[in-house]
């Protein structure tokens, strides 16, 4: 190397670079200057491996220094990746590269200069460069896995520059393909770090691509691949994918890519996975699962013709449905194979069907066979020739339960319902072809044993039956194959049993049958059908109904609850259905509401008709329309409530109606409604007007004006006077937290609140005079609605006001404490507590119980150590339960602490043999806990719990008399009084002890 300048410069840097004392940062600076050199065309790449070998830096005695040598070529050729190399230099490079592996400790450099050589240069290698560099990596680069992480990571990704180049795909598969791919998998089995997978599972996935020689290989790389399933890794949440060098989606993604790669493949990868799907881990069958997916869309039809096991596992089968009928799907173009298939599999799934049709095995069979017969028509067809004809026939055996019949046609409904869902058998050929031929065994089954009025299962089953019918038949009727009779006259029968049937679950079977076909809303043939054979009846029969005279009453009465749950089902699943049928509902509710039957059909006419309101509010096309239907719906059923009779008040189902109905209308327009329909407002049940006010929003701020307040104020006075009535504290409480205590008209309820908590104030430690208040019930309801709202502060001193009477030993201080359960929403009426909602208007402050919970709970502790009264207990029950449960965990560790102190007190005084056994441990505990600085509770129970051990005696406790004294010295400086006068008689206790 001539010594000019230039040269002196380049030799320093040589020097520095491979010298082990240089510092990291100036070998940097050092490699810089020879990157510019290089690439600035001062000093080529041949010459500087001809001056490392002239230097001797190359055969120095010192390793490292070799090391240094052979990477400050790599680093040339991976940071210049556009440097102009020659043909020539290139072949020396390579040969240079090929020799330098002979020393294992530059094979690291060697892998990095072989990996930016191919990645860089590889399209401008020559063949025989590719063959040396061939013939190196098959022979000589060994024992990878006991290598670094990074150097590793630099083999992985030589292997992918050399299988991503088709030049160098064609030397392996010319000169040793075999021998590559067994030097891979040689080389990395065993890979652990996670960060390596990606490059090792695409390496595998080329493989499989581009050296057909895999075929020798193929269950050797299934094995050393599939080790890494399921890949579970998990990540720091704050973590991303480049901070950890890998990505878990990605490499989910490849691994799953590597058991697809080859149709060769499919013999290994579909019993793995399936032998997978029994995993005890949810997780390891999820992934399964997902696995089996990919497998079925990318494996051909040839590959698949093993197929899948069964399983008698639900859960399994449940998840494994749609894999099965894609499996058959992409069997559908191959119909040797499916052919084949489908002679084992539904010969398979068939017999515990017909065999054990009761058995959880055969429900797993028929979820199987509805996925084969969704999957193609060869396959539906298969089914419905070999297993459907013989569950028909099994059901019309003599000797098969009702139980069993019913369970035969549940399972024929499922073949029906998935041949209909199948977008696969959707043409007027194969419906026609497959239900043709059971639609006449369905009718010649089934008609006769509903008419019979035979044993009610059989009946029921044979509804069932029925539905299977219509959903076929509409289903052939869409594609202009189906005579109308049939159908209409199985409506017919299926509207009969609804209206005649004397057993519910006939009448419920039959009613859903109705619902099924109205749900079919793709077809349109299904509603016309329903709108000419049920609801224009049932319109008819209403409108005579309230035409009924004298006359006419002795002539049976329809089944008004049935009916009306009939329609508003109807109309729910169908608008068709809704739109034709609303005219029908004023005269259904009159005409049911007016109805003189018992009261367990009153019941289920007025849940019918709540229903209908609900119907009637989601189907309302403008206000103007909303404000009109919920009006005739309120209207006519306060109308019944305030009959009395007839019509017992039902809260459950007019609290929400009539709150509807406010909600929609303002409260004038429900009273002039309610005068229309002949009832004083005055003379409304409390219940009914809560419902009323229970839809007035508290935005409102006031009564509303005009006849409304009058019937307010009153129905407060008879509130207040009737504390009996379950209605009379949700109305109070209602009206204070929509109005407030200062609101004109509220004047009565405020000044009875005013009143009481004076009388209190007054009569701190005396009974009360409860009859000259309200009853604490109605004051609990008050209370509750104001600390709800945004008078919380006067709600609190309600609360405390009623909390202070639970301590005195009277007869009404277990009401009090009760009361607290009111204000907690855990305490009243159940009914009255959707109208306490945002949904109802409510004005609603967020976490206010955990607000009283955290204010309260102190008090009413300090309640019961100053009285030890049980009532105050009773109402820290119900301060408990109101509150949620994450207020209370937080508190829960604490609590247990205090228990377990005040349990070992009482053991010491109840058993003290038992417990002398135990002092050595439970003593320097207790003393620990007396300087418990997270809680008084603790410190004070520990404190007294040491107190209570001195009742054992000296000879039992009296060795650790001075320990005690000693330690107890802290407690007595205590922040709390309470504690430092506990540990005052404790410390006085241990000190006398003889």
């Amino acid at each position: 190397m001539a010594q000019d300048s230039g040269s002196s410069e380049l030799l320093e840097a040589y020097r520095a670079f491979t010298d082990p004392s240089t510092p990291g940062n100036e070998r940097s600076s050092h490699l810089n200057t020879v990157l510019l050199a290089v690439h600035g065309g001062d000093r080529g790449l041949g010459e500087v491996v001809s001056d490392l070998a002239a230097e001797a830096f190359l055969n120095s005695p010192e390793p490292t220094v070799r090391r240094r040598s052979v990477l400050l070529v790599a680093e040339i050729m991976c940071r210049l990746p556009q440097l102009p190399l020659s043909s020539d230099v290139l072949a020396f490079v390579a040969l240079f590269l090929a020799d330098r592996v002979k020393d294992d400790h530059t094979l690291p450099e060697v892998l990095r200069g072989l990996r930016g050589l191919v990645v860089n240069h590889g399209k401008d290698l020559a063949e025989e460069s590719m063959a040396q560099i061939l013939s190196v990596f098959v022979t000589s680069i060994k024992g990878i896995q006991n290598m670094a992480q990074p150097v590793r990571r630099e083999y992985y990704t030589l292997v992918e520059a050399m299988l991503a180049s088709p030049a160098f795909v064609a030397v392996v598969n010319a000169r040793a393909g075999a021998d590559f791919v067994f030097a891979f998998i040689q080389a990395m089995d065993g890979e652990k770090d996670p960060r390596n997978l990606g490059p090792v599972f695409r390496i595998v996935i080329a493989i499989f691509a581009s050296i057909p020689a895999f075929e020798r290989f193929t269950e050797d790389l299934f094995d050393i691949t599939s080790c890494y399933f399921p890949i579970t890794l998990r990540t720091p949440p704050s973590s991303t994918p480049a901070s950890l060098g890998f990505s878990v989606d990605e490499l989910i993604a490849d691994l799953r890519r590597v058991f697809t790669a080859a149709d060769d493949l499919a013999l290994y990868t579909l019993p793995f996975l399936l032998d997978k799907l029994g995993a005890s881990l949810a997780s390891t069958k999820a992934e399964s699962l997902s696995a089996l997916v990919v497998a079925f869309e990318s494996f051909s039809p040839q590959a698949l013709a093993p197929g899948p096991a069964t399983s008698d596992d639900i859960d399994f089968v449940r998840a494994a449905v749609p894999l099965v009928r894609m499996f058959l799907a992409r069997l559908a173009g191959d119909s040797v194979s499916l052919a084949g298939l489908l002679t084992k599999v539904v010969t398979d799934l068939k017999a515990p069907v017909l065999g054990e049709p009761d058995a959880q095995v055969a429900k797993v069979c028929v979820s199987l066979l509805c996925a084969v017969l969704e999957s193609s028509p060869i396959a539906a067809r298969r089914v419905f020739a070999d297993v459907v004809p013989k569950v028909l026939a099994l059901y019309a055996s003599p000797n098969v339960r009702a139980s069993t019949q019913a369970t035969l046609l549940g399972y024929m409904l499922g073949f029906i319902i998935a041949t209909i869902s199948a977008t696969e058998l959707q043409s007027a050929d194969v419906l026609t072809e497959l239900f043709a031929p059971v639609l006449p065994t369905f009718l010649e089954t089934f008609v006769p044993l509903v008419r019979s009025r035979s044993d009610p299962i059989i009946r029921k089953t044979s509804v069932m039956g029925l539905r299977a019918f219509l959903a076929s038949s509409l289903a052939m009727k869409v594609m202009h194959s189906l005579d109308d009779s049939a159908v209409v006259s199985v409506l017919e029968l299926c509207l009969d049993s609804v209206l005649t049937d004397d057993d519910d679950r006939v009448v419920d079977e039959a009613t859903e049958t109705l619902v099924a076909v109205a749900n079919l809303t793709d077809f349109s043939y299904a509603i016309d059908c329903l709108l000419a054979v049920v609801v224009t009846p049932l319109t008819n029969l209403f409108a005579s109904e309230l035409a009924r005279t004298e006359s006419d009453m002795d002539t049976a009465r329809p089944p008004f609850a049935r009916v009306l749950k009939l329609l508003t089902s109807l109309a729910g699943a169908s608008p068709q259905l809704f739109l034709a049928s609303s005219g029908t509902f004023s005269s259904a509710v009159r005409a049911t509401l007016l109805a003189p039957e018992s009261a367990t059909l009153v019941l289920d006419a007025q849940l019918a008709l709540l229903r209908a309101g609900k119907v009637l509010r989601r189907g309302a096309p403008d206000n103007e329309a909303l404000a009109e239907r919920v009006t005739i719906l309120a209207a006519d059923h306060l109308t019944a409530a305030v009959a009395g009779e007839c019509l017992p008040f039902a809260p459950s189902v007019s609290v929400p109606l009539l709150a509807e109905a406010s909600a929609a209308l303002p409260p004038a327009d429900v009273f002039d409604a309610l005068s229309t329909a002949g009832v004083a407002p005055d003379t409304l049940p409390l219940g009914v007007l809560s419902g009323i006010l229970g839809g007035v929003p508290a935005s409102a701020g006031a009564v509303p004006a005009g006849p409304p307040a009058d019937v307010v104020a009153a129905g407060m006075r008879r509130a207040l006077a009737a504390p009996a009535d379950d209605a009379a504290g949700p109305l109070l409480g209602l009206a204070v937290n929509r109005f407030g205590l200062e609101s004109p008209g509220m004047e009565g309820v405020a000044q009875a609140v005013s009143s009481f908590k004076l009388a209190v104030a007054d009569a701190a430690s005396a009974p009360l005079e409860l009859a000259a208040h309200p009853a604490p019930a109605l004051l609990g309801w008050m209370a509750r609605g104001l600390v709800m709202g945004p008078e919380f502060n006067a709600g609190h001193e309600l609360v405390l006001a009623l909390l202070s009477r639970t301590a005195l030993e009277s007869e009404g201080s277990e009401a009090f404490a009760d009361a607290v359960g009111v204000v907690m929403g855990v305490g009243g009426p159940r009914p009255y507590e959707l109208l306490f909602t945002l949904d109802t208007g409510a004005a609603l402050r967020l976490m206010y119980k955990q607000r009283l919970f955290a204010s309260l709970l102190p008090h009413l502790l300090d309640e019961f150590e100053a009285s030890n009264e049980i009532n105050v207990l009773i109402g820290v029950s119900h301060l408990v339960r109101g509150v949620p449960k994450a207020v209370l965990e937080p508190q829960l560790e604490l609590a247990l602490q205090v228990a377990t102190v005040t349990s070992f007190a009482a053991l010491a005084v109840d058993v003290p043999a038992r417990m002398a056994e135990f002092v050595d441990v439970l003593v320097p505990t207790l003393i620990k806990l007396a300087g418990f600085e997270g809680s008084v509770a603790v410190r004070l129970a520990a404190v007294r719990c040491l107190e209570a051990v001195t009742t054992l005696g000296g000879s039992q406790v009296g060795r650790l008399q001075k320990t005690v004294l000693r330690q107890l010295q802290p407690v007595l400086d205590d922040c709390k009084r309470a504690v430092r006068l506990a540990a005052v008689r404790a410390r006085n206790k241990w000190a006398v002890l003889m």
